[in-house]
Formats: C-alpha cells, structure tokens, sequence
C-alpha cells in the first residue's frame, strides 16, 4: 500500500501547479474517517506505523502468536496474507486503469478512489481478560476471518469457537457473513455498530444470528447502536419470547448522527 500510495503522490507532484501537494496525498488515497487521518498524521511527524509486523503490515500469517500485555491477551485473526496480496492486486489493476485520471490531480476524484476498488482488508482481532473474550471484526468479511482464527489456533477441533462478545462485521451487512458462520462463531453478546444508516444492519442477518442461536439452544442479547427499521421487524417476525434472545439499543445514537451528518 505504501508503494501505491507514493506512485500516485509522485504522479499528482509532477502536475502544473502541484507543489508541495505530495505531503498532504495520503489523505486522499485511502479513503476517509479516523483511521486514515491518523495514519497520515503519523506518517507526518515520522511516528513507526505497526513496529513489529514485517513490512508495516498487520497480518496473521506474520503474528500468529498471542500479544500478552499484563492481563490481557491479543491475537491477531485477520486479515491474511492472501488478503493482502489480492487487494495490492486490485490496487495495482486500478491504478493502470486510471493513469490519466490521477495525473490530472482531480481531488474529487481521489477522494472516491475507495468507492472504485475493495476497502483495505480490516485488522481483526481476537482479544481475552480475565476469563472474557471479545472478537472485533471490523468490516471483514466471514470467509476471512475463519481463515484467520485457524490460522491463529483459535477454532476447535470442529472449526468452532465461542466467545462472550462478538462484534458483527461491517455493520451487519449480509454482504460479510452467513448463517454458517454464526454457527460456527457463537457468542453470548452479539454488537452491531450500525453507524448512522437507517438500512444497518440487514435484517437477514439479524435473522441469521437468533435463528443459528435457537437451533444450538442458546440464549443470546443483541446490542445495537441505534433504533432502526430492521429491528423492529425482526421482531415482530421472530418474537423474542420464541427464540430466546434480548434486543437492546442504545437511545438516540440514531437521531445524534442525522443531526450532525444533515446537510
């Protein structure tokens, strides 16, 4: 990624007009939110991005082992390696398609070079305390991710693993999981950070979650950031009285992010 990166900061340099724009490039070729600016901003004041992973990448086939930091300990599940080297392809691909759109130093079309190639592959983790344990997906997809926790060591001699929490990938997009995998992946609290869009997360996996939790005989809580649509439905569809799990939202995260993300 750092190779791409500086191949199109040097095309967008040798524009007329374009001094000094090299240091700021990053911002815009990886998308936007808080981890990208913190990133750049860290590239800006030569701070050490991901000190201990072989070529600044975080990947599980590099660090398979557990980070232990008193009481608490991390593994790595993803992405992989393969991850990794199919978005660099993608990248590159993308790259010899836009040649003549990068070299016209067109902002705008920087800005939403994201929305014409696959996200960064997400780093996901696996994280335990105390006799607790917590799976942060972010946005990866499930395919990916079991790849990464066998990998890791983490899944049983069935290929399955339980944990007290589990954080839904990417929102609960049905795009990044599937039934068979909130089978294999059980958990006592299942969270869905839906950020402020009215369609997360899809009801179908909403239904994939209780369904896979009353066939196994399990009696699950569902924590959702904000009071959308697809709840409501799920439960007037499937009624938590028949399939044993508690549905709570979080009040008025929803109407905050309207307010603050109205134009």
């Amino acid at each position: 990624a750092t190779n791409i990166a500086s191949r199109l900061a040097d095309a967008l340099a040798t524009t007329p007009g374009a001094a000094g724009v090299k240091a700021n490039t990053q911002a815009a070729l990886l998308g936007s939110g808080e981890g990208t600016r913190l990133r750049v901003r860290a590239l800006q004041v030569d701070i050490p991005l991901n000190p201990g992973f072989a070529n600044d990448l975080v990947c599980v086939d590099d660090h398979p082992n557990p980070i232990v930091i008193d009481n608490l300990t991390i593994r790595i599940v993803g992405p992989t390696r393969a991850n990794l080297e199919d978005l660099r392809d993608k990248w590159t691909t993308w790259l010899d398609n836009n040649d003549h759109a990068i070299a016209s130093a067109d902002p705008d079309f920087l800005s939403n070079s994201d929305k014409s190639i696959p996200n960064l592959s997400s780093i996901m983790v696996h994280a335990e305390a105390d006799g607790k344990s917590v799976l942060l997906t972010g946005d990866g997809r499930s395919d990916h991710l079991l790849e990464g926790l066998d990998t890791a060591g983490l899944l049983d001699a069935n290929g399955n693993m339980h944990v007290d929490v589990l954080k839904v990938p990417h929102h609960g997009s049905n795009r990044n999981a599937t039934k068979t995998f909130f089978k294999r992946v059980t958990a006592e609290t299942y969270v869905i950070s839906a950020n402020y869009h009215p369609d997360n997360p899809d009801l179908s996996t909403l239904i994939w979650i209780v369904e896979s939790a009353k066939e196994q005989g399990r009696t699950i809580t569902i924590k959702a950031t904000n009071p959308v649509n697809t709840l409501a439905k799920l439960e007037d569809e499937y009624p938590a009285a028949d399939y044993g799990y508690t549905l709570e939202r979080m009040p008025g995260h929803y109407h905050y992010w309207r307010h603050i993300l109205a134009p």
